[in-house]
């Protein structure tokens, strides 16, 4: 008897994460992260109070400042 193949578990990334998240995916520290956030070269948004920061605003980050 051949038994049904169970459905495959893909890592579902998240569409936000918190600041200390957000500092380790950067490599920097949490502080860093308010700074760039209260300085705009980093984009937020608030929900219920809490910041958080949208994957693709981190990765268009990365990009911006990515050295050559």
């Amino acid at each position: 008897m051949i038994s049904p193949s169970a459905p495959s578990q893909a890592k579902i990334e998240p569409e936000a994460v918190d600041e200390r998240t957000t500092a380790k995916i950067i490599g920097v520290s949490p502080r860093t992260v308010f700074t760039l956030r209260t300085t705009g070269e980093l984009p937020h948004v608030k929900v219920r109070g809490r910041v958080l920061y949208l994957m693709s605003d981190i990765r268009e980050f990365l990009q911006r400042n990515r050295q050559a």
